[in-house]
């Protein structure tokens, strides 16, 4: 019997009601035989009035995703990053609200969570992403389960999309690196070329200080990062010291004469203040100046993946590579950037042209072998 107002869940009939343009689901603490599930069907109208008078029931009606999800999100602001805190509330109003905000907590079934991921992928979003879209309302759900509000986090028993394809790599050969820096000029050129051969991350490259930069050794120190104009340690929190190629070099001893004797930040915007992260660079001069040189747009960050490819393929040390761009180990970088790796034309087991294996006349010798 397909039942119109209520529904089966954890061995419990919940009602399960179309009102308003909104789904009332509330569970009747009845177990869900067929008796029960009858029973509810026909009498839905008393059942919810006796839920909504009954305050024991339903100890808190008025807990909507929206509400609570604001809730846990305030909550834990101090146990994560200030820019981590922003993107966790931008993605839980932009992805969760719309879906499920007016629901109650409890009202939330892992079917309802398979339709709304299915969703987000069939948008055209990585997996990589939707990945990240999930933590937060998980994590929402799992502070729900803490505060006794639901009884389980319905998320549990889902599995996620691939994350393969999270490495959007689409990074420029040596011939369009030189043929944007031949293009680049002023502090932009300075910028890109560092940021070419360098590997760093964009938070990184923007937050980049003269206090840092150590050209009597070749050495950057890689310390802090800026996103949203917010500067925090590295993504990982970890500091590295990676070397500074002759390009590299070239290039900071040029910029060293815009912005070296402020003694504060590398590279600074129209107005002399260090940049609020990368986003003014990638619209106003990145954009502009792949449009004008007619390639096709990338993000600023293709900068990093440009570095690890055209060092891997050009026969660099992977662990060396590993360091610079601040993998945990070398077998990530492998596992990202092997593809681009290219195989010398090397002929194998040349020391076989010298042996003649089978005693035959060749003009190699004879090779004489007992055998007792």
């Amino acid at each position: 019997m397909k039942y119109r107002y209520c529904r089966e869940r954890d061995g419990i009939v919940h009602l399960d009601i179309p009102l308003s343009g909104k789904r009332i689901r509330r569970s009747t603490g009845r177990p869900a035989t067929a008796a029960n599930m009858k029973y509810v069907e026909k009498n839905w109208q008393a059942e919810l009035e006796k839920l909504i008078s009954d305050k024991t029931s339903d100890p808190q009606p008025d807990i909507t995703v929206e509400a609570y999800g604001r809730r846990s999100l305030e909550a834990n602001k101090g146990f994560r990053k200030i820019h981590t805190t922003r993107e966790y509330s931008n993605t839980f109003e932009k992805h969760v609200v719309p879906v499920f905000g007016s629901l109650q907590l409890d009202a939330i079934v892992p079917s309802d969570l398979k339709a709304w991921l299915s969703k987000l992928q069939a948008s055209g979003l990585s997996g990589k992403r939707i990945h990240n879209i999930r933590i937060v309302f998980q994590g929402i759900l799992r502070d729900a389960v803490s505060d006794g509000i639901i009884p389980k986090n319905p998320f549990i028993g889902i599995k996620g999309f691939s994350r393969k394809a999270q490495h959007d790599i689409h990074p420029f050969t040596l011939p369009e690196i030189q043929y944007i820096l031949q293009n680049a000029e002023g502090k932009l050129k300075a910028f890109l070329t560092v940021a070419f051969f360098t590997g760093m991350r964009t938070g990184e490259l923007v937050a980049l200080k003269w206090s840092d930069i150590n050209l009597k050794s070749s050495k950057i120190t890689v310390q802090r990062s800026i996103r949203g104009s917010i500067e925090t340690g590295t993504k990982t929190g970890v500091v590295r010291t990676i070397d500074m190629l002759p390009p590299v070099a070239d290039a900071l001893k040029e910029q060293f004469k815009l912005t070296g004797l402020a003694g504060g930040y590398v590279f600074l915007n129209r107005y002399g203040k260090h940049y609020a992260g990368s986003t003014t660079l990638a619209n106003e001069h990145w954009a502009p100046l792949l449009k004008r040189l007619m390639l096709d747009h990338r993000t600023l960050y293709q900068t990093r993946h440009s570095f690890a490819t055209m060092m891997i393929s050009k026969g660099e040390d992977v662990i060396w590579v590993s360091k610079m761009m601040e993998h945990a180990n070398p077998s990530i970088t492998l596992s990202i950037y092997s593809k681009y790796r290219e195989e010398p034309v090397v002929k194998r087991a040349a020391f076989l042209d010298e042996i003649n294996l089978f005693g035959e006349k060749n003009g190699h010798g004879n090779c004489h072998v007992s055998v007792t």
